[in-house]
């Protein structure tokens, strides 16, 4: 199985490319494509930062990307859990390296930063813990 870059991703949510946006989705009906979990915090800061997404379009462009048939996300659950606390207010790189402690079979997060902690929430995959 292939692994997408993050630009092959933002082609397909952005659609700001006709000729890629077609290369990218007729790569994606060929074969089941792997989208790393450090390609959907990229993606998600470019659409922050260089297209000026909010949240809610963020988590929608995801959520959508989701239901493709051969776009395996990494860690599903933990991306759904990120968009939905980036929604709620938390920094999606934030919550994305809980998920990925929990993918490496991490117990917690340990951070000095508290509001982390806060943001993540009881239902967080791995507990945050601040540092005192």
């Amino acid at each position: 199985m292939n692994a997408l870059d993050t630009n092959v991703l933002v082609r397909l949510i952005v659609g700001d490319d006709r000729i890629q946006e077609a290369q990218a989705r007729a790569l994606i009906e060929a074969e089941p494509v792997l989208v790393p979990l450090t390609v959907t915090l990229e993606c998600e800061w470019v659409l922050r930062s260089f297209y000026k997404r909010s949240p809610l379009q963020i988590a929608a462009a995801f959520d959508a990307l989701t239901d493709v048939a051969n776009l395996v996300f990494e860690h599903l659950s933990g991306v759904r859990w990120a968009l939905d606390r980036l929604i709620a207010g938390a920094d999606f790189a934030d919550m994305i390296h809980i998920v990925q402690a929990d993918a490496a079979g991490a117990t917690g997060f340990a951070t000095f930063d508290a509001a982390i902690e806060h943001a993540a929430g009881a239902a967080s995959p791995v507990p945050a813990i601040t540092i005192r």
